[in-house]
């Protein structure tokens, strides 16, 4: 899972020719590996990436084939985070309906089982989808906890 994490980093960078080389490589080596958990961990990865660059629906197919390989392997963690960035991907291809269910759903995940990890990103997404939607009042009230988020989170080294 190195190489699919470092792509995902390099694509945070905005480098993304290097970006693809290591996402791909990474999804090409858990392959190999026959390890489906680092094969999801490598689809999601590349999927960040290209939730960087912003190339929704390549990003969607990506999270897609993770969701379907950690829901064969159990590795709900692995779908909660999917979901997150696949929430992101549908809002960005003006899905904002689709989005907000998986958000919804990764967010009471992240209650169910006391994580604060992408929790901010579940929020800021989920609001950006209320935002889409017309729901201007509630999507205030989520960019106000999205940043009370990263206040605690920044105040104790989270996230």
């Amino acid at each position: 899972t190195a190489a699919g994490c470092v792509g995902m980093f390099l694509a945070w960078k905005g480098d993304f020719a290097q970006a693809f080389n290591y996402a791909d490589r990474g999804v090409l080596l858990a392959r190999q590996l026959g390890n489906p958990f680092a094969e999801a961990a490598n689809y999601c990865y590349r999927g960040i990436a290209h939730l960087q660059r912003g190339t929704w629906t390549e990003s969607l197919a990506d999270f897609d084939k993770s969701r379907e390989i950690a829901e064969s392997s159990g590795d709900d963690f692995r779908i909660y985070i999917v979901n997150v960035g696949s929430g992101e991907a549908l809002t960005g291809l003006e899905r904002p309906v689709d989005a907000r269910v998986l958000l919804e759903d990764a967010i009471s995940f992240a209650e169910k089982v006391e994580t604060t990890f992408f929790l901010g990103t579940a929020k800021r997404s989920y609001a950006a989808a209320l935002f889409a939607l017309g729901e201007f009042d509630s999507a205030f009230r989520e960019c106000q906890e999205y940043s009370l988020i990263n206040q605690v989170c920044a105040k104790y080294n989270c996230e």
